[in-house]
């Protein structure tokens, strides 16, 4: 089951061997399903009747190798594009549909399908990939780092430029997160123990947190509206919530006073529990809320203050949903 969280627009889709299911988070109601055969992942356009799918699994109707624009009111695609190999992941936006492959990405312009961007990636299995504000990030060539383009020129003036250039990490980018308006970036590696926020124009580090001093495997990165805060999930069964915007609210090593490099990052305001070892993505909701879809099928919702404490207030399943069509 694929989990593509979108809390800034209040809703979640799930793509499995059944199709692509969408829900509404606030209320929690299931608001759409799609009999499309089954899909490896799908991205919704801002709650409207376009979805992108690529299809695979064991009863695919749709190749993997093939970029699909479909359009659930009418149920039948309006715009395919089919590449050399299978994609691992689409974003779509109201005007721009991407697609990923293993070691290249490919931008266009929507609806009419225009080619605006075709780039190498890093080698990219799971298709890591964001786009914000006109800012797409991906894995860049060079391990550890990550390219970050503008795709407002690409569209409007037919005019391509160089990626930003980031050097993140050591290790290989596990996981990307840009802020709402895409002036920054937060990037995880396969080591998982830190994750770092990035000026986008500058290139320069903003801050560095630490999840944690054994590694592990990020899930998912996010930004609340105003990126004063930064969530993370990962394996070890933990939701991490980190202040941005005042730094001082985290915590400090117990060591701090030693002047090691693992004790020189800042550690969470607030932790919570999460199902370990379920992929987990996780989403602000409001100015002080958090919600966590899982691939057990649970959802859990949570409050959080600046004091240093998260409380789950709610843990709902998706087989107790009803169907209601109202908030799509």
């Amino acid at each position: 089951m694929k989990i593509k969280l979108d809390g800034e627009n209040g809703i979640f889709l799930l793509s499995d061997e059944t199709g692509v299911k969408i829900y509404n988070i606030d209320p929690l109601t299931e608001i759409g399903r799609l009999d499309v055969g089954s899909i490896v992942n799908a991205s919704n356009v801002s709650r409207t009747n376009m979805v992108a799918l690529i299809g695979g699994g064991e009863r695919p109707k749709f190749s993997q190798n093939t970029l699909v624009v479909y359009d659930a009111a009418a149920s039948e695609p309006v715009l395919d594009i089919t590449f050399g190999s299978p994609l691992r992941n689409t974003l779509m936006t109201r005007d721009t549909l991407i697609g990923t492959l293993i070691e290249s990405i490919f931008v266009y312009s929507i609806p009419d399908g225009r080619l605006l961007h075709q780039g190498r990636t890093g080698k990219n299995p799971n298709g890591i990939a964001d786009f914000r504000a006109n800012k797409l990030a991906v894995p860049g060539h060079k391990t550890g780092s990550v390219h970050i383009y503008d795709i407002f020129p690409m569209r409007e003036k037919n005019i391509s430029s160089p990626p930003i250039q980031i050097y993140a990490h050591q290790g290989t980018i596990a996981a990307i997160c840009l802020s709402n308006n895409g002036s920054k970036l937060a990037t995880a590696s396969d080591k998982g123990t830190l994750i770092r926020v990035w000026d986008t124009v500058s290139k320069q580090r903003i801050a560095e947190f630490r999840r944690g001093a054994d590694p592990a495997q990020i899930y998912s990165i996010a930004f609340s509206k105003d990126s004063s805060f930064l969530a993370v999930t990962s394996d070890k069964g933990t939701l991490h919530l980190f202040a941005l915007k005042d730094k001082l609210l985290n915590r400090k090593s117990a060591f701090a006073k030693i002047g090691a490099n693992y004790t020189d990052s800042m550690w969470a305001l607030a932790t919570a529990s999460i199902p370990e070892e379920k992929v987990t993505k996780v989403s602000f909701i409001g100015s002080n809320r958090l919600v966590c879809v899982c691939a057990d099928s649970s959802i859990n919702f949570y409050q959080f203050g600046n004091e240093g404490a998260i409380n789950r207030t709610e843990v709902r399943h998706l087989d107790e949903l009803e169907m209601s069509c109202e908030n799509w």
